[in-house]
């Protein structure tokens, strides 16, 4: 099922890209239509990732930890890194890429809308709801300096004006809306559990299918002896999908978009603030769990590649090296991929959300037209994606602390994919 998606949506997303830079390569020239193609073949490949990690996160096998790894390392350098350079030289005109990204995004919509029609029909009329409520709350007070969406802090902040109450709240706004995610979390599985019935009711039946699915999906990749780290990662999972969707609400915002902004000398970086401590969490868990399960030397001789005969001892530094960058690299891929993701998502909102708030600026009273509507049913499907994505690495890299007794026992226990 999932290939037959997949490759349909990549035959009519090239498709539609190819057919549209041929008509720019004879209307606009070659720069236009070569951009064109570059925009559907950079989202192209960041689908194809996707579907290998969603592939083998849904139906593991033995021995593909190393293959589900290699895929997460190489996405971070060939896709963003790739993309930095495309955009930092100039070569191609933006709205070319931006072609070329939109049409392949389009194709995906409209395969996704043919699988699930009446799905589909339900939430585009839910979401047309929030995006036109949402359009209208940011026309209200539309910020012109930056691509943000308005949340409700920012709008107590304008009206208390410069206050050390407005101060406080900007200061911590981010905090706040984690707050609320923890507490809508808790409150929602509290009222699930708090009387537990023979014959389920509708919340519990639902709290219970995730868990199970979070339970299933994890013992998959790690084993039974998986059941024990399902609280962690469960929570991890339940707690980033929150963060990530609860951004599409009028007026309220994703902890995981944001960031705090550094200059070193003439060069600016976000540095992303939720996604680094989630990813610092997940490092610390990991090195934990790998010196509990392996004691101190076994452990360092992991580190040190497992040597076992002269060559090995004589890599030994070598490869006590890598594998202490490796280690490091993991939460920059988890904290970076997360992060940039939900905020390229909430400013091709704003984005969207302005152009909507331009169209009807003429009337008397605060509206928008709804533009950002279809671009929120990706936010969904992309926010729960990366939310699996980021829980499915942290298993693997769990995994790849495990003792080699535990990696040989599950070549046995995990069933093959049919």
């Amino acid at each position: 099922m999932y290939y037959s998606f997949f490759k349909t949506v990549s035959i009519l997303g090239l498709g539609l890209t190819a057919a549209l830079s041929l008509i720019l390569f004879f209307l606009k020239g070659w720069t236009w239509a070569s951009g064109t193609l570059v925009g559907g073949l950079w989202v192209f490949l960041n689908s194809f990732f996707l579907y290998q990690l969603l592939e083998m996160g849904l139906h593991p096998k033995a021995k593909q930890k190393e293959r589900i790894l290699i895929f997460s390392v190489l996405k971070f350098p060939v896709l963003y890194i790739t993309g930095f350079f495309i955009l930092r030289t100039k070569v191609f005109p933006v709205y070319s890429l931006l072609l070329g990204l939109t049409l392949y995004f389009a194709a995906l919509g409209i395969v996704w809308m043919r699988y699930n029609f009446r799905a589909v029909s339900k939430m585009i009329v839910l979401t047309f709801m929030l995006g036109a409520w949402s359009g209208a709350a940011r026309a209200s007070e539309a910020k012109e300096s930056s691509y943000e969406i308005l949340n409700f802090v920012e709008l107590i902040n304008h009206y208390l004006g410069k206050t050390s109450l407005s101060l406080w709240l900007h200061r911590y706004e981010t905090i706040i809306f984690n707050i609320l995610v923890i507490m809508l979390v808790a409150l929602i599985f509290f009222l699930a559990s708090r009387r537990l019935l023979q014959v389920p009711g509708r919340l519990q039946t639902a709290c219970e299918a995730i868990v199970e699915g979070l339970d299933n999906f994890v013992c998959g990749i790690l084993g039974p002896q998986g059941k024990k780290y399902t609280p962690f990662l469960g929570t991890l999972f339940i707690y980033i999908l929150t963060m990530n969707l609860i951004g599409l609400l009028p007026l309220m915002k994703a902890p995981t978009s944001t960031s705090l902004i550094m200059k070193i000398g003439s060069i600016t970086i976000p540095v992303p603030t939720v996604t680094a401590a989630l990813a610092i969490i997940v490092f610390c868990y990991v090195q934990v769990t790998g010196i509990k399960e392996q004691g101190i030397l076994g452990y360092l001789d992991h580190m040190a590649g497992t040597p076992r005969d002269i060559f090995g001892y004589v890599l030994m530094p070598l490869m006590f090296v890598i594998h202490l960058i490796g280690e490091f690299a993991k939460p920059l891929s988890l904290m970076f991929r997360l992060y940039g993701n939900v905020w390229g998502e909430d400013v091709l909102l704003a984005v969207f959300m302005s152009l909507g708030i331009g169209m009807l600026a003429f009337l008397p009273i605060p509206a928008a037209v709804p533009l950002h509507f279809p671009f929120m049913l990706l936010a969904m499907v992309t926010g729960t994606i990366q939310a699996f994505v980021f829980t499915l690495l942290s298993t693997v890299y769990i995994a790849m602390m495990l003792p080699h007794e535990h990696k040989e026992e599950n070549h046995h226990v995990v069933p093959h994919s049919t």
